[in-house]
């Protein structure tokens, strides 16, 4: 699993801003302060969500 947590820099960059910036935060939000764009980080949040290190809210990833 850890193998295939780390091999996307993105996905890596919106861990450290989750774990060590931010408790919750709206999907925009990424995508602003990390200047990535809407899809990639849709993309990973996703799979974030499926390994089970990111929960969403309707609204919220917390």
């Amino acid at each position: 699993m850890l193998k295939r947590l780390f091999t996307s820099k993105t996905r890596t960059r919106i861990l450290e801003y989750l774990f060590f910036q931010k408790k919750e935060t709206y999907l925009r939000e990424i995508v602003r302060e990390l200047s990535l764009s809407p899809n990639a980080v849709k993309r990973e949040i996703d799979n974030l969500i499926a390994f089970g290190l990111v929960k969403k809210n309707k609204i919220k990833l917390v």
